[in-house]
Formats: C-alpha cells, sequence, structure tokens
C-alpha cells in the first residue's frame, strides 16, 4: 500500500501531467501509442517517475483512504499499455490484504494519477523522434482513416461565416489517428466519440459549441458504420 504521507501539495498536483498529456510527450517522440505507453511503465516501475493520485481508496477488510499518496513502483508490476488508467487517469487494481488474518483480497483505487514532469520529459531528452511508418496500400484497398479524411477539409468551405478555428485541422488529425490506433472503430457509438472529442479539445485548451463537436461525432460516426458495411 502507499506511504501514508506525502508532501506534494494540491496545487502542485494539479501542475503535474495526466497520464493521456504525459502519454502525447512520448508520442510525439516515439511516434507510437503502445510504445510510449510501455515505455511509460518502464520508468514508472523502475520508480524513475514518480505517480501520485488525488484520492486513494483501499477497499478490504481494512478499508483505508487517502488524498495526494505516491502509488509506488511495485503497484505498477500488473498495470499493462492497454490498462484505462492511460485514458481515464484512474487506476485500479486487486493486492492482498498482509493485515488480513485471512489473507483476503482488496481492492486498491486511485483517482486522478498524475505523473512527476520533469521525470517525463527527460524520459525523450536524448531520444531522436522516429519518423512516421509508411503504410503500404494494396490495389483497391484504401489507407487507414483515409474514409474520414474529406471530413477534415469539409469545415474550410466556409462563405461568408464564421471561419473555422485554427486548430480545426489537429482536431481531425488527432481523430483519423485514434481510428487507425482503434481508438474509435466502426462499433464505437456515436456519444463515445463525442466523448473523446470534447476531451481533445477540453486538453488542448481549445473552446467549441456543443453543436459543432455533435455535428462532427455524428459525421465520423455515419462515415464508419458505412465503409464497415461495404
Amino acid at each position: 500500500m502507499p506511504p501514508a504521507d506525502t508532501t506534494l501539495t494540491p496545487e502542485q498536483h494539479a501542475d503535474w501531467l495526466t497520464p493521456s498529456r504525459a502519454i502525447e510527450i512520448l508520442e510525439a517522440v516515439y511516434g507510437d501509442s503502445t510504445l510510449s505507453r510501455e515505455t511509460m511503465l518502464e520508468h514508472l516501475r523502475a520508480g524513475i517517475v514518480q505517480a501520485v493520485a488525488e484520492t486513494t481508496v483501499a477497499e478490504s477488510t481494512r478499508s483505508v483512504r487517502g488524498n495526494f499518496l505516491p502509488i509506488p513502483p511495485k503497484d505498477w508490476k500488473e498495470i499493462s499499455a492497454y490498462d484505462s488508467v492511460w485514458k481515464t487517469g484512474h487506476l485500479t487494481y486487486g493486492f492482498i490484504d498482509d493485515y488480513s488474518a485471512f489473507r483476503s483480497k482488496g481492492t486498491m483505487r486511485h483517482f486522478n494519477v498524475r505523473f512527476e514532469p520533469k521525470s517525463v520529459h527527460a524520459i525523450i531528452k536524448d531520444v531522436t523522434p522516429r519518423p512516421p511508418k509508411p503504410i503500404r496500400i494494396r490495389p483497391g484497398i484504401q489507407a487507414p482513416g483515409s474514409h474520414v479524411a474529406a471530413l477534415v477539409e469539409a469545415p474550410a468551405v466556409n462563405k461568408g461565416g464564421r471561419p473555422p478555428k485554427a486548430w480545426w485541422h489537429s482536431f481531425w488529425v488527432e481523430m483519423c489517428c485514434r481510428v487507425f490506433d482503434g481508438d474509435i472503430q466502426p462499433t464505437t457509438t456515436q456519444a463515445a466519440i463525442l466523448e473523446q472529442m470534447q476531451q481533445w479539445v477540453s486538453d488542448q485548451g481549445h473552446d467549441a459549441g456543443d453543436t459543432v463537436l455533435k455535428e462532427a461525432a455524428q459525421r465520423l460516426s455515419r462515415a464508419l458504420k458505412a465503409r464497415s458495411e461495404t
């Protein structure tokens, strides 16, 4: 279980990196989401990168609750590159309660996990950015994500109305990448797509109306389903 105290203040914790933001930083250099998550896990397990949760709840025969507690390196041992913590920021795993006479199983829940920024940036300090991998396409088969490429340009068509946001193209590039990585699939609901879009806009510090994002989510959802049925 995590140590009982930490000198981290709420203000300091707010300035640390969320898991999703930390992975974006690594991915900008490694060019691969899975590799970035695996690399982060190696550094967490080695204690090179410190992680602290805003709230920790240990549910067992002896329930424990604490705020701003560090997450020990050993607690990342069973976490994979595909765990939900990288998107939600919440970490959940089972443990054996050594304080119980019967060594009963318990559940550890860490909410709002953050990573120490300097140690995250140090990971890629001496790494040469990897060029994007070329995509080989067989005749008659479209490149992954190409079925949403037309949507990237759609907002640019503007006749007399409000001009598109400067970050709009980056937004659609990100959505295309998520389709390519499998984070957004034909089976992903429109509501789930909308949630991802809203989260990206929020994480980047941008502002977009609900109507605009709802229309974008609807168009992407329809495009994916139409392609999957052909």
